[in-house]
């Protein structure tokens, strides 16, 4: 099912550094698919401040509006 959501946030890291590009602006609106939420055990590494994450609960994402990009997965944590 693909259901539209805002981007709520840039980072899901506490210092807030941007996990996306900068042009991408809070409240951009993206269509995601819920057939392709999974975790993955991959490590993320903060370019901030270093923290590392081991665990991501992804989501593939369309952007709104540029639908003709390829869906990307993104960490579920920027839209809620």
């Amino acid at each position: 099912m693909l259901v539209k959501r805002k981007l709520q946030r840039l980072s899901i890291c506490p210092c807030e550094y941007a996990l996306l590009n900068d042009d991408i602006p809070v409240g951009a609106e993206y269509q995601l698919d819920t057939n392709t939420l999974r975790f993955d055990r991959a490590t993320l590494i903060c370019g901030g401040c270093g923290a590392t994450t081991e665990r991501l609960t992804t989501i593939n994402t369309t952007s709104i509006s540029d639908p003709t990009q390829d869906p990307r997965p993104l960490p579920i944590g920027l839209f809620l």
